[in-house]
């Protein structure tokens, strides 16, 4: 059985600028059985790179869903879902929990 009770999935399209907060919520959140399922929609911007580097500091699973071309908010959801653990809780590229909310 896999440790994670969570998933929590983050479709991005062209959004590496708010993907450091996101990440920075996550990683002070008191309890760390979640893995983070980053869904990015085709973007051209640095997400893939920045999301690789903050898997390699992380110590959550982090993976990594990409899509070379927009393929839609909806279908990467949809992909993402399926490569959870277990429950999902959706968290938008902009979003920020606090220390507790995970």
């Amino acid at each position: 059985m896999n440790k994670n009770f969570i998933s929590i999935i983050t479709p991005t399209y062209n959004r590496d600028i708010y993907l450091n907060r996101v990440w920075e919520s996550l990683r002070i959140q008191t309890v760390q059985n979640f893995e983070w399922i980053v869904g990015n929609d085709g973007s051209t911007d640095g997400t893939s790179n920045l999301v690789i580097e903050l898997a390699k500091n992380s110590k959550f699973p982090v993976t990594l869903i990409e899509s070379s071309t927009r393929i839609g908010k909806a279908r990467i959801d949809n992909i993402a879902i399926n490569k959870s653990s277990l429950k999902n809780s959706f968290s938008d590229h902009n979003a920020t929990q606090r220390v507790s909310h995970v």
